[in-house]
């Protein structure tokens, strides 16, 4: 029980002088707290009181009804005693709109600080939780250059924040998510990689978490596999080495081609196909020919994604055609060399697909 009462108790029937009154005045204000309207700023409050408190002792509460929101770290000074620094939390400084306009609040003087005792403004709800209303906001803008404005503001960006925008506008290509006006951070897909045209879409609700240095998409993204192929038999087994150019209609480079080359009859030999592949950074491919039983030959290739050999009856020889790739948002392209002579009445009928991953 507290003893630093200074009402005293007094005996049956005696009387109460001023003295006793007034200590018990002081009592219930110290204990339950005096109320008025706070005036000053809203960082830095201050309260008239109506009793005469001399200065300030551990346990006072003060009530007041705010005259403005907070806009950073917030003090209270009662009747000129000393401005004391307003704490949640027991030691948490306060944030922008802690305290709002006309919010009745209640704090108690620790011997040191003001402790808050009435909620936060900001003080989440499980209404505000369910609704995602600190992490969520439409964006408004007419690029992908996307801004929201949360409620309470965060004050920095940090790693693993997770926030929730609707776009408004289908991006165009790389695209930059701003929050708050902290700074507009590129958005990226698959860790590292910048959006391309149509990854979001107009009205889309996107999902991103802050990595330290942009924003990593973890939304479906809208783009999914596109995919282009078609034939080509324009290539004479016979041709010098140059480049077959196809243009594969993606509108960006694929990430994956497949080429499959057939060699025509020649007269010499009968069977001759090469499979290749690749995958935006490596190669491979493998092929085969004969012309009967005692001339078959097979081999692979990490460089080559055509390989065709000419063959003879029981051996292999006669000319080659082997051919490297590279791929650009346009064109396939396949560089062909021409190796070695002989048997090369034939044309290379060539089947395509190239495939891009959203």
């Amino acid at each position: 029980m507290a003893t630093d009462y200074v009402s005293t108790t007094k005996a049956a029937n005696d009387d109460v002088t001023a003295t006793n009154n007034n200590n018990i005045r002081a009592d219930c204000i110290r204990r339950a707290g005096d109320y008025e309207t706070a005036a000053g700023t809203g960082d830095a409050i201050t309260l008239a009181i109506d009793s005469s408190i001399a200065a300030y002792a551990a346990g006072q509460v003060f009530r007041f009804q705010a005259a403005a929101a907070n806009t950073t770290s917030a003090t209270l000074n009662v009747n000129s005693l000393g401005a004391k620094t307003i704490k949640k939390y027991n030691d948490q400084n306060l944030v922008a709109n802690d305290i709002e306009s006309g919010m009745e609040v209640c704090v108690i003087y620790d011997g040191t600080n003001m402790q808050l005792q009435t909620p936060t403004a900001t003080t989440p709800t499980p209404v505000s939780v369910q609704n995602s209303s600190y992490v969520y906001a439409a964006d408004a803008e007419a690029s992908d250059t996307y801004v929201i404005t949360l409620s309470p503001a965060p004050t920095a960006y940090a790693t693993g924040q997770v926030f929730h925008f609707k776009a408004n506008t289908l991006n165009t290509a790389g695209a930059t998510l701003n929050v708050n006006s902290l700074g507009a951070k590129t958005l990226v897909k698959k860790y590292n990689i910048a959006l391309e045209t149509g990854d979001i879409l107009a009205n889309q609700i996107v999902t991103v978490v802050y990595d330290g240095t942009n924003f990593q998409v973890l939304s479906k993204l809208a783009r999914t596999v596109y995919r282009s192929n078609g034939v080509d038999g324009s290539r004479a087994f016979s041709a010098v080495s140059s480049t077959l150019t196809i243009a594969h209609g993606l509108g960006r480079a694929p990430n994956m081609v497949r080429v499959v080359a057939v060699l025509g009859n020649n007269a010499t030999i009968i069977h001759a196909q090469s499979n290749g592949v690749y995958n935006g950074s490596t190669t491979a491919c493998t092929m085969w020919a004969d012309r009967d039983a005692s001339s078959a030959i097979a081999e692979t290739s990490t460089s080559n994604i055509v390989v065709l050999y000419g063959a003879t009856t029981g051996a292999v020889s006669g000319a080659s055609q082997t051919a490297t790739v590279s791929v650009d948002a346009t064109n396939i392209s396949l560089v062909f060399t021409k190796g070695g002579s002989g048997h090369e009445s034939s044309n290379i009928y060539i089947m395509w697909e190239a495939e891009v991953d959203a």
